[in-house]
């Protein structure tokens, strides 16, 4: 898992431009390579000397299963090479040769894999690295399914990651009836789906099997693909290759059948493409997720007091500005996150928020209407 670990960071840097990030990949396939090796000489009893070299391991490794059975060694060789140089002597080849080295290293590995475990790579699991349960549980019975040579009920387990990923955020039946309780914190404000869709009218109109609900806004889907670091390619290949699903209210999972993919004689190399990619994106919103450094995580509001009851909060920083609401009697403060002069230069505005069940107040609010005698920071 270790090995594997390295060996996605180094994927993840060969798709960079950035040639720095490229030189950082050598580095991190040969340190996969060579925590794969140390494994694999436990694994086949080999003897080994302490500190032992790359290509060391190699043999140990090769002589332990027989010899000659371990491919590659002339690349590994090559590229333990360049990687000296990459980290002694800062040289390196061009970009394009870079990735090769890269591409060649995970090559060993998805072929030494079999050889020494007869363990296919991608049933390699990295899902302890996948924060959200219910994601990372469905690519193990994915996984799980593959090895048992379930192929449809992997297909089946990865559109359900898949789902949980991308689609669930994109339901429309959370519009069948009306909101008794706006918030911004509701699923109907957080839901992705395209506007259009997001009414009774559109779900009357189009929807016609519980697939229907899932509507996605493809106008920006991969844009923000883009930003995350995903292929959108792969992102429409799983798309196409596995079974709609769907979960209802009741957390029931219903699942599309069609003849396409119950008459697939491809379904095994279908699964394999589908299980790794569906992980690979899984793993890299997890990683890109752990690197986000976000200010809010500590984050502290101004309470601001009013000086009476009937202020208005306006849209803009402007008294000219549309009135998003007043301020009711029983509210004797609201939270703020920033002050800003005015569009007019009339003073300060204040940004505000407030949420209630049946009262949501955001906008700004002049710093004449507030008491700044009890203005407090919690």
């Amino acid at each position: 898992m270790t090995a594997k670990y390295f060996c996605a960071l180094a994927t993840e840097q060969a798709g960079s431009e950035n040639r720095a990030s490229l030189l950082a990949g050598i580095s991190l396939i040969q340190d996969a390579i060579e925590i794969f090796l140390i494994g694999c000489v436990d694994h086949v009893g080999a003897s080994v000397k302490s500190g032992a070299s790359l290509m060391q391991l190699f043999d140990s490794v090769d002589e332990g299963l027989g010899g000659g059975r371990l491919p590659f060694r002339t690349r590994l060789d090559h590229l333990n090479r360049v990687r000296v140089n990459v980290k002694h002597h800062g040289t390196a080849p061009e970009s394009v040769e870079v990735r090769k080295f890269i591409a060649h290293g995970r090559e060993f590995l998805e072929a030494a894999a079999e050889i020494v475990f007869q363990k296919e790579w991608h049933s390699i699991s990295l899902l302890d690295e996948i924060s959200n349960r219910d994601v990372a549980q469905h690519l193990v019975d994915a996984t799980q399914r593959f090895s048992e040579g379930n192929y449809l009920e992997c297909l089946i387990a990865c559109r359900k990651a898949f789902y949980e990923i991308f689609e669930a955020k994109c339901d429309v039946s959370i519009f069948l009836t009306e909101d008794d309780k706006p918030s911004l914190l509701s699923p109907r404000f957080l839901c992705e789906a395209p506007h259009y869709a997001r009414n009774k009218s559109y779900i009357d109109r189009s929807v016609n099997t519980p697939f229907d609900y899932i509507v996605l806004d493809f106008q920006s889907l991969d844009p923000k693909l883009l930003k995350d670091g995903l292929d959108p390619q792969v992102f429409w290949n799983i798309w196409r290759l596995t079974p709609k699903v769907f979960l209802t209210s009741d957390k029931i999972w219903l699942v599309e059948e069609t003849s396409e993919i119950h008459l697939n004689t491809n379904l095994k190399a279908d699964a394999e493409y589908v299980l790794e990619a569906t992980s690979d994106i899984a793993l890299k919103l997890a990683l890109r997720s752990k690197g986000e450094r976000l200010r809010t995580l500590n984050r502290s509001y101004w309470h601001l007091p009013f000086k009476s009851a009937g202020v208005p909060i306006y849209s803009k920083a402007s008294r000219e500005s549309k009135i998003n609401g007043t301020v009711p009697d029983h509210l004797e403060f609201v939270m703020s996150d920033s002050r800003t002069t005015g569009l007019e230069n009339d003073g300060n505005y204040w940004r505000v928020f407030h949420i209630e069940e049946d009262l949501i107040l955001i906008g700004y609010t002049h710093e004449d209407d507030i008491d700044l005698s009890r203005l407090e920071i919690m």
